[in-house]
């Protein structure tokens, strides 16, 4: 750390608006044997709102740099292909990046380099996630239903999660599935159940239940109320 800089961090706002900045404050890059111009000013900032990050940039420089470096500007996951980053495009600007298609892509820093604006914010928010719509009965039995349903929007590579109850609550979780259609069995004749389904992305990151009711009846065809 040079001489100057500070690093801190700071938890500003009230529950559940409330915000985890970091702060960087007046760090210069690594080099020695010319004057050092170069200016690192920037925050990252986590946001319970939304459950956002950001990364906010002040006074950046990179004048007379005459060294190499390289950074990582994004989010990474538990492997390879969980990844959200920026590149620079060939305009070598950092105001003006593109998402990077691999885990190990980097930004060069060097006098070539077009440091960020102050007050340039990048941010990351977390994928909206539909759940499934049009659900339908099928392969239905005296103590079998089956369920189809349609794709739902923006489901970004994801999956899908079921349960049946015998009341309203949604649960907590479900039996995960890739398919577009799923088989419950040993059910209870004359019983009201109620089906839930959710889109899912991962552990955390999943859509709000879509629910509907049905009665499983002694007779062929289970009725929906």
């Amino acid at each position: 750390m040079n001489a100057g800089a500070s690093l801190m961090h700071k938890l500003i706002g009230q529950a559940p608006n409330r915000t985890l900045v970091v702060q960087w404050k007046n760090y210069r890059l690594y080099g020695i044997g010319y004057p050092n111009t170069t200016a690192i000013n920037f925050q990252i900032r986590m946001n319970e709102s939304d459950n956002s990050i950001e990364i906010k940039y002040g006074n950046m420089a990179f004048t007379n740099y005459n060294w190499f470096d390289e950074v990582k500007i994004g989010l990474w996951g538990f492997n390879a292909a969980d990844v959200s980053n920026r590149i620079l495009n060939v305009s070598n600007d950092m105001n003006n990046t593109s998402p990077g298609p691999q885990f190990n892509d980097i930004i060069p820093l060097s006098t070539t380099v077009i440091p960020p604006v102050s007050g340039l914010t990048m941010k990351w928010t977390v994928p909206v996630l539909f759940p499934p719509t049009e659900i339908v009965q099928s392969k239905i039995k005296t103590t079998r239903l089956g369920f189809r349903w349609m794709v739902p929007p923006d489901i970004l590579n994801g999956n899908y999660e079921y349960a049946i109850t015998t009341n309203q609550n949604f649960p907590a979780t479900g039996t995960i599935t890739d398919s577009l259609f799923c088989d419950l069995y040993n059910l209870n004749p004359g019983q009201y159940y109620y089906f839930h389904i959710r889109s899912r992305l991962n552990n955390m990151v999943h859509s709000a239940w879509n629910t509907i009711k049905v009665k499983q009846h002694v007779s062929f065809i289970p009725s929906i109320s």
